[in-house]
């Protein structure tokens, strides 16, 4: 299918930002970047996102910051794997459907042994067993390319397991490999973890350790500050006042400690665990990660519609960082793409207010004569509930004229038993195409489960809009 493209602000104005913010680099970024592996001589583009195989929008954010860092452009493209996030890694959700037509979303847990459950940080868990195919149970794949898509996804893992020191290098040289047919490299990938073996992290770690609360009510004041939009998903921080609270106030921060052989816990950082946490156990949370990046390792952060734009929740980034350390980060801009698989569905499909109305229909029909046209039986209902109305509560009238009501309606029914089945196979029509559209109108599915010829659309879409900046 066509994919739809977002790319805002356009890439020639990404393209100024980047160069102009590249113009005030200072030795903080300077350092920063050295040791992230990130050039100096030239502007950095970066974007990043969850370690798992990401859905198309995800995806045009790979090809933008690789098409807008060829050589030629001067600029160069970073990439963050955002490893100490809790997210179920191994789950890849495919459309599927059922022997009566049914449209339904399946997940296929490519982790066997119960890894990848959101348990636990994807840098501390294992390299995991790839599960076998998943078992449809007389279903069958939605869409020609889902079953191969699956195939591809299970090599790639199970080749990536051999030689990886985690999940999280499993993960990454799993969706590189499936990226390879878009022939899309982006320059430097980098985790996020790397962060905290930076000098500025142990600055901001050391500002947060003398001054907690500082930092904290900043945090929250640019939280509230944007109560709309994605924003109104960023919890605040505690401030550690009241209910029982001994560890002080709550900071931005991840403390990532080793739990037994195999798996590591990540637990929330308080003021008072900065005297005994080794800054290399910490990781910063969302905000903290890219007001870090978008301080010194880039120069333009490439974000979804969730991060970036007017509602994007890095708003809040901005203002914090304002507040806590008068510093003013690189801009952001919002890459994004939809694309559906093609299940075969109609092109309209009728609305909740439709498919109600059809059930509504289906069963008032078979109490209302009226509805399949039985004028007769509909005007002596009429009058049983007038006389009903007019009887003596609980008398034999009263029962005998309900008994003839439900007689007049059964009559009824048998009558039109054929409209009546009508009414209720419509009915479970729309309920069905209602449903399988909200299967069909998915866009988030794995874009290893799309035809290859439908992803590299989506690439040349990303390099003409940028070549034609």
């Amino acid at each position: 299918m066509q994919p739809t493209l977002i790319i805002e602000p356009g890439p020639r104005e990404i393209l100024r930002l980047a160069r102009e913010r590249f113009a005030r680099l200072d030795e903080r970024g300077k350092r920063l970047r050295e040791q992230l592996g990130l050039p100096t001589d030239r502007p950095v583009i970066m974007s990043g996102h969850q370690l798992a195989v990401w859905h198309p929008g995800i995806l045009a954010k790979w090809l933008f910051v690789s098409a807008a860092a060829q050589a030629e452009r001067g600029a160069w493209g970073g990439w963050v794997w955002v490893d100490q996030d809790a997210n179920r890694y191994a789950d890849l959700a495919f459309p599927l459907r059922t022997e009566s037509g049914v449209l339904k979303m399946g997940v296929w847990r490519a982790a066997a042994g119960g890894w990848g459950q959101g348990v636990s940080p994807v840098c501390g868990e294992p390299p995991f067993e790839v599960a076998g195919l998943p078992r449809l149970k007389g279903a069958a794949y939605a869409a020609a390319s889902v079953g191969p898509g699956i195939e591809r996804a299970r090599g790639a893992l199970a080749r990536a397991r051999e030689g990886a020191g985690s999940a999280a290098d499993q993960i990454e040289r799993a969706v590189v490999e499936l990226l390879g047919p878009l022939e899309s490299p982006v320059g430097r990938c980098l985790r996020a973890t790397a962060l905290a073996r930076t000098d500025l992290f142990a600055e901001c770690v050391e500002r947060m350790r003398e001054r907690p609360r500082e930092c904290t009510d900043a945090y929250n004041a640019a939280v509230a500050a944007y109560p709309d939009g994605h924003g109104a998903e960023v919890s605040m921080l505690s401030t550690g006042v009241g209910g029982g609270s001994e560890g002080g106030a709550e900071l931005p921060l991840w403390w990532i400690r080793r739990r037994g052989a195999t798996g590591v816990a990540r637990v929330r950082v308080h003021a008072a665990d900065l005297a005994k946490a080794p800054v290399e156990e910490l990781a910063p949370r969302g905000l903290m990660m890219t007001a870090l990046l978008r301080l010194g390792a880039c120069d333009v952060f490439i974000h979804g519609t969730g991060g970036g734009g007017p509602a994007g929740y890095d708003r809040i980034t901005d203002l914090w960082m304002k507040k806590w350390m008068g510093v003013t980060l690189a801009p952001t801009a919002v890459v994004t793409a939809t694309l559906r698989l093609d299940l075969g569905e109609p092109e309209n499909p009728p609305t909740e207010a439709e498919a109600r109305r059809a059930r509504w229909l289906a069963h008032h029909a078979r109490h209302h004569p009226s509805l399949i046209g039985d004028g007769e039986a509909a005007a002596r209902k009429r009058e049983l509930l007038e006389e009903i109305r007019r009887a003596e509560r609980g008398s034999a009238r009263r029962e005998a004229l309900f008994r003839e009501m439900h007689a007049v309606l059964e009559r009824a029914r048998a009558g039109h038993a054929e409209r009546l089945a009508e009414l209720e196979r419509a009915a479970e029509v729309a309920e069905a195409r209602l449903g399988n559209a909200a299967v069909a109108r998915e866009r988030t599915w794995p874009f290893v489960l799309y035809p290859e010829g439908d992803l590299v659309r989506l690439r040349e879409m990303v390099r003409g809009a940028v070549d034609d900046a």
